[in-house]
Formats: structure tokens, sequence, C-alpha cells
């Protein structure tokens, strides 16, 4: 069972505010919609003055003097000062104020059938997505409410931005950009800069987004976010949407104060992770991000359609958490490798899962596996998400390459095959 190609490449439009949902801002390549300029109104800010009521024209002038002198060092501020931290910001600690499981149990309704995707560790791309100045890194989380009736999902994006002018300055560039064919709705001011809208999709389509998206658009110093509520019944009201940010404010705060800690992996999955002998082999660099994820993220991208059953066949074989790390390309700015960690109850299971995949490539998209032992697979899925699945011993190896936001070419060929090899040969058998 491979990883469903259009998928993976979809999930990360979820980034840079743009809703796989809603009135048709996807920027997905494949079907080469892109929304442009609506300049919508931001809610949520005032503009602050310093008043005088005197008849002293030289105590008005020496107030007013002082006035411009704060304005100008705040306006340096905000240009100058990057975000203060003890450390440098990191993109996992930037992960780590996303919103998760213990926030998704505490504000949604049978939260165990509400599923993580995959999460998107996005820095570095050129060309960039959106030619937004001063963006330095985002992450998006996705969750899906997995029933045989509902039909929602949830989307979250955080960017960090080098300045607090320059996230102003972003957000008002990505509303401009993405949010044409809202509706903007009054709601809790919430951050420094909110705004709140709804607008309406296409239901035409039976395999396409929930329809009806409620999005909240915010800023906390230079960290702009997004979260979306997709759904196909009905929107969401604004009080609700504040709920979700409510849950998130402390730990942005926290990361841009620099004393949020990143969640590690546990020292068993992160010693069978690939080293960095291994990357540096395959071309492959630097670490995008790194996390764990659970058994339902790989089951809602596995290309059999059946979610349940995935997760259920994958806990048959003894697998508990996954390892995730993105890498950068060398020499390829617009490509990503993933390497996913699949750690079973014994060499039998993790055969049986990678024979699985190997029986469910297709024949005519076959590549080289090269030295990754007796089960394994290459898949290029018509060239447009390369994977390489192996096993050894009880471990179960996935490498995957493509191009988030632009055409996958065959430049991930080699950095996938070398780096599968690589990492096969140092696992223990």
């Amino acid at each position: 069972m491979y990883r469903n190609a259009l998928v993976a490449i979809i999930g990360t439009f979820l980034l840079l505010g743009v809703a796989c949902g809603g009135g048709g801002d996807d920027a997905d390549d494949t079907s080469d919609k892109t929304d442009k300029t609506e300049t919508a109104e931001k809610a949520g800010t005032a503009d602050k003055t310093d008043e005088a009521d005197t008849d002293d024209k030289a105590d008005k002038a020496d107030k007013a003097d002082k006035t411009e002198a704060a304005d100008e060092r705040d306006e340096k501020d905000k240009t100058d000062k990057p975000p203060a931290a003890e450390n440098e910001p990191t993109i996992e600690g930037l992960y780590a104020a996303m919103l998760g499981p213990d926030d998704i149990e505490a504000l949604l309704p049978r939260p165990e059938s509400w599923w993580p995707n995959f999460p998107e560790f996005n820095v570095g791309f050129d060309p960039t997505p959106s030619g937004i100045e001063g963006e330095q890194f985002w992450v998006a989380q996705s969750y899906e409410h997995v029933t045989r009736t509902a039909n929602e999902r949830l989307q979250a994006t955080l960017i960090l931005f080098d300045t607090e002018q320059s996230a102003e300055e972003g957000l008002a560039a990505i509303t401009s950009i993405n949010d044409e064919g809202s509706e903007t709705l009054r709601g809790p001011s919430v951050g420094d800069e909110s705004r709140y809208f709804t607008r309406e999709g296409d239901a035409s389509d039976p395999e396409g987004p929930p329809p009806l998206e409620t999005t909240l658009r915010f800023r906390v110093g230079p960290v702009v976010g997004r979260i979306s509520f997709l759904s196909g019944d009905e929107f969401q009201e604004p009080e609700y949407m504040a709920e979700f940010f409510t849950q998130i404010e402390d730990d942005i705060e926290a990361f841009i104060e620099g004393t949020l800690e990143p969640a590690r992996l546990p020292g068993w999955m992160s010693e069978l992770m690939p080293s960095d002998d291994a990357v540096e082999s395959a071309g492959v660099g630097p670490v995008f991000g790194t996390a764990t994820v659970p058994l339902e993220s790989w089951a809602l991208v596995d290309s059999t359609g059946d979610p349940n059953a995935v997760r259920d066949r994958l806990e048959e074989l003894g697998a508990t958490t996954l390892g995730l790390r993105r890498y950068g390309v060398s020499g390829e700015a617009d490509l990503v490798v993933e390497a996913v960690l699949l750690r079973m109850a014994d060499e039998d299971a993790a055969a049986s899962w990678a024979q699985e995949f190997v029986d469910g490539s297709p024949e005519e998209f076959a590549l080289d596996p090269g030295d990754t032992g007796r089960v394994s697979a290459f898949t290029s899925n018509e060239g447009t998400f390369y994977e390489l699945q192996f096993a050894r011993g009880d471990v179960v190896g996935d490498v995957s390459c493509f191009a988030p936001f632009g055409e996958t070419s065959d430049a991930c060929e080699e950095p996938v095959r070398v780096l599968a090899e690589a990492w096969y040969a140092e696992l223990p058998k």
C-alpha cells in the first residue's frame, strides 16, 4: 500500500493561508486555478494616537516631538528587531505551537474520529510559492473527520516572518491574494490583527473538499496564522473559530519568546532514522522538519482509500507511531524528500507490509530500487511522486520525493534511491 500522490501533494497547498476548500483559492497546480487580488478589510486593528489637551503651544510642540520620537522608535523596533528569543527560532518550535491532539479533544465532538494528516514543514523554496517578502518558514496541519457521513476538515497554518512589520504586510498580501469571493464577519478580536470570513466553494465534485469554508486569519507579532473549518453542511460561528485560536495563543507567544520546547523523537526512533552520513551521501538536506505522527496519518494518504482498514492493518502488524522527516534536495530548491519510519512487531510483519507495497506498485512506473533488499519497490507514480519502500528487520522505510509548489521532475529519482540504499545498509538486520 503506497502513499496517494495527489493527497500528499495537495496537502502542501494548505500552506500560506490557501485553503483547499471554499471559493476556489486552491493552489493546486494540477487545476491551474489561482485566485488574485481582492483586498479585504483587516479586522481587529486600531489606530493609536496620543492626544494633548493644553493651551500651551510650547508644551504641545514638546509633546508632539516626544510622540514622533516614540513612534519612530516603535517603527524602528518593528523593522530592525527580529523576534525576541533566547534561541534561534526553529520550524519544529513553530510546529509545537500548532493545533494538536489536545486542542482537538477540547473543542471537537468525537475527537477520536478527527485524524491528522502528515504535517507540512516548508522553508527555502525557489521559486517561492507566494512571492511574499519576509517569510522565514511555515508549517501546516490538517485534520479530517473520518466517519461514514461527515464531510468536514480542519486546517491550520503558522508562518514566521522576520519582523513584525513584514508580518503585517504579509498578512495584508495573503488576504489580498487568497480571500477572493469571501464575506467578512464580525467576531472577537484576537492577537494583534484578525479577520473572520466565510466562503462557498464548488459542491458538485464528490471527491472535492467540503464547500463551506469558515476561516480566521490572525497575526501575533511576527507570526501570521490561519484556521479554517471546511464543512459540507454549515458555516461556523466566529466565536467558535476564536476558541481554536485561544487554544494555541499561549504557545505562539512562548515560541516568539523562545521558551517553547519542540517535541523530540523517542530515542529508539531517532536511532533508526537515516543518519547524517546517509543523508549527505544522497545529496539530501538540510532537514526541514521532524515529527512523530500517529498511524492515522498514514491511513489518510494510503492509496487504498480505506483509512480505517489501513489503520487497523498497521496495528495488527504491531506499528504504533511513525517517524517523519522532511529534507530539501541539494541543487533542486523546488523539491523535498520525506523519510517515514514504520516499526513493526517483527521481521515477518515488516516484510508483509512492504510486500503489499510491492504488489500494489504499477509495473509501468517501476524504477530500479537499488540495493534495498528482497522486499522493496520503487515507483514514479507517472512522474508526480517518487516513492521507494523497503523492509529490513522489523523496520519499514519509506522514502519519497515531490515538488510541493511546482512540477515534480526525474531529479527525484537518484536522491530517493541513494538515500534508501544508505538507510537500508545502516539498519540492523
